[in-house]
């Protein structure tokens, strides 16, 4: 009896899918190391390190300002000199080693407070460095399929938003339980997971089609630029200098980065995206803001506002991947038709809002602090969600509208501009309380 074997077609293969949950697993423990490292930071400065609290502030701050800086330049080297690939490998080496220097600072007494300066300006370049290659990643992955690359973002904002939970839940019950060394060793465990990923991430073959063209690109220029910035970084930071300057020069770098971008791309096309920038900015200000508010002498709770946090933006970005999914690929004006939902739903937010603060000024026999509070519980309610779809909107819009070599600097002046929008709120809001 003979056997008779018919050989079937090969399936076609896309290296999409997986690539994508690869670079949402990068940047989920890329956010695990750092926010880890935050959530231990300030105890540890002042338990161990005995450094004054007067002088942990001026830290911080200026570890933030220097988090809306650097990604500029880091999106500028990969644009111009290393290309993606070469980006993101570098970034997780220079995390990796920042992670390191961490632990070191926790095991030594020696020299410590200045290798936990060093250690945190590594980590932050490394950032710079990995987090505009991974998103611009993400971009190429479906060229100009907008529902695709939307889904894309939202899977990626999804593995962001976990490895901030991780963080927040075991990074610090392990420093407090265990000894610093131990919770900052979990962060450079994920540094080095991170790391390891980047070195194993699959080629898509079509994906990242311009890297052959800087094959010949050098590697010492940039390297000794970025040895120097860290080291002028290190020492601002060993100085608690004040961060303002700092604030108003990465402000004044994102707005040549826009309107670099907008020259070459066409200033038309990225209108849409330099107003949904803006309105990212008093969007983050008003998340500042009202949760910390008084309303008719009622205040959110701290479980409540961490419940928001964490619930609602997971709710939008749920809406908005069934609402996608549903759509055709080819669908015309789907994207923006959920630009306009959401800046509808952070207009009704605003308004919400300035309602519960002008029923706060009324008379006492006539407002009502269950009205006042339930009007800002529900301003709460729509701004985080549409914050974050706001978040997911706007690199999917800058993939769709800039040529894919600029989509990195687009997106670190996108970091930058919604940091800036936390500064905002927290100078807002001193100034509220102030008044």
């Amino acid at each position: 009896m003979t056997h008779q074997y018919v050989a079937l077609p090969a399936r076609p293969r896309t290296s999409a899918t997986p690539n994508l949950l690869w670079l949402g697993m990068i940047i989920g423990l890329e956010r695990l190391s750092y926010y880890g490292t935050r959530s231990v930071l300030a105890t540890f400065l002042v338990e161990q390190l005995q450094v004054p609290r007067t002088r942990v502030g001026p830290l911080l701050t200026t570890l933030d300002a220097l988090l809306c800086l650097l990604p500029l330049v880091g999106a500028f080297i990969a644009d111009r000199y290393w290309g993606l690939a070469r980006a993101r490998l570098a970034g997780g080496v220079v995390l990796l080693l920042g992670q390191l220097v961490l632990v070191g600072a926790s095991l030594s007494s020696a020299l410590a407070w200045e290798l936990v300066c060093v250690g945190l300006v590594l980590q932050v370049l490394g950032n710079a460095l990995l987090a505009p290659a991974l998103y611009t990643t993400v971009g190429q992955l479906f060229a100009r399929d907008a529902r695709n690359q939307l889904t894309g973002f939202v899977l990626l904002t999804a593995f962001v938003m976990a490895g901030a939970f991780m963080a927040s839940t075991m990074v610090l019950p392990l420093a407090s339980g265990f000894g610093y060394p131990t919770g900052l060793g979990m962060t450079a465990a994920s540094a080095a997971a991170v790391l390891m990923l980047l070195a194993l991430l699959p080629k898509a073959g079509a994906v990242e089609t311009e890297e052959s063209a800087l094959a010949n690109r050098p590697w010492l220029g940039p390297a000794a630029g970025l040895t120097a910035l860290a080291a002028g970084s290190a020492w601002w930071l060993l100085r608690a200098e004040p961060a303002w300057a700092l604030q108003v020069l990465s402000a004044g770098l994102a707005a040549v980065a826009l309107g670099y971008c907008s020259f070459r791309a066409g200033l038309g096309a990225l209108g849409l995206l330099v107003a949904l920038m803006l309105l990212d900015v008093l969007a983050v200000a008003l998340m500042v803001l009202m949760p910390n508010l008084t309303y008719d002498g009622v205040q959110m709770s701290s479980a409540l506002s961490v419940g928001l946090m964490v619930v609602a933006p997971l709710i939008g970005l749920l809406l908005a991947w069934l609402w996608v999914s549903r759509q055709p690929a080819s669908a015309p004006g789907m994207l923006r038709r959920l630009v306009v939902a959401c800046v509808a739903a952070l207009g009704a937010s605003a308004a919400l809002w300035a309602a519960a603060l002008a029923l706060n000024t009324t008379p006492t026999a006539v407002s009502s602090s269950a009205n006042s509070w339930a009007l800002a519980l529900a301003g709460m309610a729509l701004l985080y969600p549409a914050n974050n779809v706001l978040n997911v909107l706007l690199p999917t819009l800058t993939a769709q509208r800039a040529p894919v070599r600029y989509l990195a600097l687009l997106m670190a002046a996108g970091f930058n501009m919604s940091r800036l929008g936390g500064v905002l709120g927290e100078v807002l809001l001193d100034w509220w309380q102030g008044s």
